[in-house]
């Protein structure tokens, strides 16, 4: 009996590592998606600011570092944003006091200044590294990059909706006509 029991724990030991394993993998797998992706379109911004912005080797070398960090405390300042963004959607659902929604209503605005305050914080640091003209060519093409990727995301799921249309309509075809074939028809018009 303790050698069944013992041969039992060894088994749910042996499937547990096993599937944690998987799970690893699996996540190290969407991990390095996710970091391939990143890097895909951190490279096409790359090119895109240095032919837009019109940088010179000495430049784009100052540039780029002051941009990197800026990058990441304009993202980390926007997830917080969006972080209370999506409690404040779930007001109806969570049933909070007025209170409670004038705290978030609160930390949202002050998100927001967060946000704000890293393009002000900013502005003086690509000042020192870049013309003043081509700190507003930054900024131009820093949106006009933004609607780049909207219009790409926008391309790539068109056609998954044209599929699903198609196929909507020929299912839907496919429905409306008894007939197998033209002859089928033609003799059931007779």
């Amino acid at each position: 009996m303790k050698r069944l029991i013992v041969i039992a724990l060894i088994a749910m030991f042996g499937i547990n590592c096993f599937s944690q394993n998987s799970n690893d993998t699996k996540n190290e797998a969407k991990q390095k998606k996710e970091n391939t992706y990143y890097n895909r379109i951190m490279n096409e911004k790359i090119a895109f600011f240095t032919s837009e912005i019109d940088l010179t080797p000495e430049e784009a070398q100052l540039f780029w570092p002051v941009y990197n960090k800026f990058w990441k405390d304009s993202q980390t300042a926007h997830r917080a944003t969006m972080k209370v963004f999506h409690k404040m959607k779930n007001i109806d659902k969570d049933n909070l006091s007025d209170k409670e929604v004038e705290q978030l209503l609160k930390a949202y605005i002050k998100a927001q200044d967060a946000e704000r305050a890293v393009n002000t914080d900013y502005y003086s640091a690509f000042t020192k590294v870049l013309p003043i003209a081509k700190v507003a060519k930054m900024y131009v093409a820093e949106e006009f990059f933004r609607m780049k990727m909207i219009n790409d995301l926008r391309k790539q799921q068109k056609p998954a909706k044209q599929d699903i249309s198609k196929a909507k309509a020929t299912d839907d075809n496919k429905q409306e006509s008894p007939c197998v074939s033209d002859s089928d028809c033609a003799a059931k018009v007779q």
